[in-house]
């Protein structure tokens, strides 16, 4: 059996596969990273909404270059 057309647990909307839940979620974080990274150089941006592979290619061009702050060292 094709995991992609499997039902979810109950987890998600009624009639929903997992693939459809993968790409809800996958939407959500991108919409995360976008209002908290991109949303003021960006603000017409949308997800590719239903296309997890779209979706997913999104997350990874907003996630390049993306580099940890150095925290400030406290002496003394």
């Amino acid at each position: 059996m094709n995991n992609h057309s499997a039902p979810c647990d109950g987890s998600g909307e009624a009639g929903e596969t997992r693939s459809d839940e993968a790409t809800r979620y996958a939407e959500r974080l991108a919409v995360a990273l976008w209002e908290k990274h991109w949303k003021a150089d960006a603000p017409l941006w949308r997800p590719l909404a239903g296309d997890l592979v779209g979706i997913l290619t999104q997350i990874d061009n907003m996630t390049t270059g993306l580099v940890r702050k150095e925290e400030a060292q406290g002496y003394g």
